[in-house]
């Protein structure tokens, strides 16, 4: 009786730890995602911006007189 209850603990001590690491691997996941769609964001903010600034200045670079 008392292996049984060792094996039991044993067993709901494994499904925990396993629990914390697909938390932690859902979480990582989450993270690298939220770190590409910053960078497309960024990219993309920034193009839109150059192409903007380009039409309205007629494709010219600012150049001091």
């Amino acid at each position: 009786m008392i292996t049984e209850k060792k094996q039991m603990n044993n067993l709901i001590r494994i499904k925990k730890a396993q629990s914390l690491l697909e938390y932690s691997i859902y979480i990582a996941m989450a993270a690298a995602a939220f770190a590409a769609m910053f960078f497309f964001f960024r990219n993309y903010t920034a193009a839109r911006m150059r192409s903007n600034i380009d039409t309205i200045g007629l494709g010219e670079q600012y150049e001091p007189r």
